[in-house]
């Protein structure tokens, strides 16, 4: 007998009359929408979302993108700003590596994390950087991710056969993919080719890339902890050279020195997110010997 019939007329027209309501409700709130920005997915929002429920994955990344960026992707209008230039967007976050350094004042147990620091970019093509073949995606593996940085070859010929061929084996860790003539400056003199005060280049290694993800942009990423360690004057920019080898073959820069190969693109980070990036890194790293000999020695601050 269905459950309709064994409840009191009284009781099934209660029934009826919370299933029409519930019938209508639904009707005229049509289905359920997806979360279509990113603070509806990635933030506490997504709590309160119809679709999610309660579940959601926080954004670890401190970003800062431009208007249409932000437009393209559903991105918070607190991370728009269009004073940065020469890139769409750039992300930037640390992360603690699963392998410690150990050893330190004689003592195996006094180890310390090891931690990467992440910046991504998503510059335009029309950029025209110069890659250092049609690879569309690119991974250089980092030390201590792979059992191969701990195997160190007995025989000579081996370890240098396989140098020479560095380019084409990825697992080594010297190995440069994407690009190849990269680095940070705090103030770029198009003149000299340098920093205008610092007269080192800050080379910077393409850990990934990926020229397909992001419609009309290519992205990669590099890890540079020290960029923003002492950032009071709140200047970063990012600087792309052209390339010394392609295709596995040197080009007429290979041989240059860095401040004599002409420019090909420049990066100029927003003096606010500069700022918010060191803030942050204050809070976040932790890879300090200093603490570690403090904490040996009982020292106080």
């Amino acid at each position: 007998m269905a459950l309709s019939q064994m409840l009191h007329p009284t009781k099934r027209m209660t029934m009826s009359w919370r299933l029409g309501l519930l019938s209508l409700a639904v009707m005229f709130a049509g289905p359920l929408q997806a979360a279509t920005t990113h603070d509806q997915r990635y933030t506490a929002l997504a709590i309160d979302h119809p679709a999610l429920g309660s579940i959601f994955k926080p954004d670890p990344y401190q970003w800062v993108v431009t208007s249409a960026f932000a437009k393209q992707f559903g991105m918070p209008e607190r991370w728009v700003d269009d004073s940065l230039m020469g890139a769409e967007a750039i992300a930037y976050k640390i992360v603690t590596n699963h392998n410690p350094m150990c050893g330190f004042f004689s003592d195996a147990n006094a180890c310390i994390p090891i931690q990467s620091c992440f910046f991504d970019f998503y510059v335009k093509k029309e950029a025209n950087l110069p890659w250092k073949d049609e690879s569309p995606q690119g991974i250089r593996q980092l030390a201590g991710h792979l059992s191969t940085y701990f195997l160190i070859h007995q025989n000579t010929k081996q370890r240098m056969a396989y140098d020479e061929n560095f380019p084409k084996n990825h697992n080594n860790y010297a190995s440069w993919i994407g690009l190849d003539n990269a680095y940070f400056v705090d103030d770029y003199n198009e003149k000299t080719g340098l920093d205008r005060k610092n007269l080192n280049a800050r080379y910077a290694k393409l850990e990934t890339f990926d020229r397909e993800f992001a419609y009309g942009m290519d992205f990669f990423s590099v890890n540079a902890c020290s960029e923003v360690r002492h950032k009071t004057n709140q200047r970063l920019e990012f600087v792309v050279k052209e390339a010394s080898v392609m295709n596995n073959v040197p080009t007429q820069y290979y041989d240059t020195k860095v401040w004599k190969i002409p420019l090909r693109h420049h990066i100029k980070f927003p003096k606010a997110y500069v700022a918010k990036l060191h803030a942050y890194y204050k809070k976040n790293y932790g890879n300090d010997l200093v603490d570690l000999a403090k904490d040996r020695l009982q020292l106080g601050e």
